[in-house]
């Protein structure tokens, strides 16, 4: 092991150049080994901008491209001292491989752009973990916008209970011994008590008002075990409701999306978040891949053929599934017909994936007969190819 100079930060944007020198003076301050930073906003970098945040030679970078004003990540180090090399770059996450020139010590950094969004944020840990198996021995990992595990948590077990900061600042603001202290060491019912290690600079003032603001939700310690807790109810528990009104604090209800026929119908679980982000998000795009292109226009077909009847294609997905539980309203098992539009569904978006994935593709004949089995399996629970066992279960439509 040995000591390693690190920093990591969200910076902004680095477009300005008094920011860049700014950083690095910094560098200079603290003789940095490795800095990371987040959210630079930049899709490429010329080799005056790299000069003027390092500031000497010997500098070698790694880079995650801004899309457009979103995200960026750039790393540097010093060659003169590491050895350096991009490993992995994701849609969110740089990490680069480091070997020691001197003893051979060998370590990994990745970089995180932490999206606004709660869905992109679900990616976000999928890659970290996909990034961290990739590898073992020491890892660090730059984190912004998530802020500190504790706030989840109560109880006062110290071995559970970790204060660990994660923030652009914490690790280079805080002193050091308190970077794994517990709760209780660096809280009492007077407040914070945390260490500086330097002076704040005036751009760091927005970020450490923002730190305070997170920490002053923290209600206090409780004699008890540790466990989750869900802020957004008044009981800590996490219900549908609570996180229904979290997202949806406008108070715009979507009045118009048919969700009864979609989460009240005997479907998996997946398939029916699946179906209802189809409705939900029903694009152009969306609209063309599952009512209107010449294949899922047969698969429509194939049932409406079962019946005898005549049915006219809706412009979007959310009449679609009205307007096919309308014309089902008569059958004598209407579950079954509900199922209909997520096997149709269902069964388009895996071809769909097949063909942009596996570079493979499916007849005709051979995607109604998976639409079909799909149907008598999520009907009857079991898997079904006999055409006898097919006629029966298809014969209530």
């Amino acid at each position: 092991m040995m000591n390693v100079s690190i920093i990591s930060s969200n910076v902004r944007s680095l477009n300005c150049r008094d920011k860049r020198r700014m950083i690095n003076s910094v560098i200079q301050e603290w003789r940095v080994d490795v800095i990371c930073l987040q959210e630079t906003k930049l899709e490429g970098y010329s080799g005056e901008e790299i000069k003027q945040v390092w500031g000497k030679r010997g500098v070698k970078y790694g880079e995650l491209q801004a899309s457009g004003t979103r995200g960026g990540i750039l790393m540097m180090w010093d060659n003169n001292v590491w050895e350096g090399e991009v490993v992995e770059i994701g849609s969110y996450t740089l990490t680069c491989s480091f070997k020691s020139r001197v003893n051979g010590f060998t370590w990994h950094m990745t970089g995180v752009y932490a999206p606004t969004c709660n869905l992109e944020r679900q990616e976000v840990w999928w890659e970290i973990g996909a990034v961290r198996s990739l590898f073992t021995g020491p890892w660090v990992l730059g984190v912004i916008s998530i802020l500190l595990d504790m706030l989840q948590k109560r109880g006062t077990a110290p071995e559970l209970l970790k204060w660990q900061p994660q923030t652009a600042l914490s690790r280079h603001l805080f002193v050091e011994s308190q970077h794994e202290a517990t709760v209780q060491e660096v809280w009492s019912i007077h407040g914070w008590n945390l260490t500086y290690r330097r002076r704040i600079q005036d751009w760091e003032v927005d970020r450490l008002a923002e730190c305070y603001g997170t920490l002053d939700h923290f209600g206090g310690l409780k004699e008890g075990e540790d466990t989750l807790r869900w802020i957004h109810h008044n009981k800590g528990i996490f219900t549908i409701s609570s996180a229904y009104k979290n997202l949806n604090q406008m108070g715009t209800q979507l009045r118009f999306l048919p969700w009864k026929l979609i989460w009240k119908v005997k479907n998996s679980y997946k398939v029916t978040v699946f179906t209802w982000l189809v409705v939900k998000e029903a694009a152009e795009t969306i609209n063309h891949l599952f009512l209107h292109c010449k294949v899922i226009r047969q698969l429509w077909h194939l049932f409406t053929s079962f019946r005898g009847t005549n049915w006219t294609m809706p412009q979007r997905a959310s009449q679609a599934i009205e307007s096919w539980n309308n014309e089902g309203s008569g059958n004598t098992d209407q579950s079954r017909w509900r199922i209909v539009p997520a096997v149709i569904w269902w069964t388009i978006w895996k071809e769909r994936n097949m063909r942009c994935f596996e570079s493979s593709s499916s007849p005709l004949h051979r995607i109604k007969m998976n639409c079909i089995i799909t149907f008598c399996y999520w009907c009857s629970s079991e898997y079904v190819d006999d055409p006898i066992a097919v006629r029966d279960i298809l014969g209530p439509l």
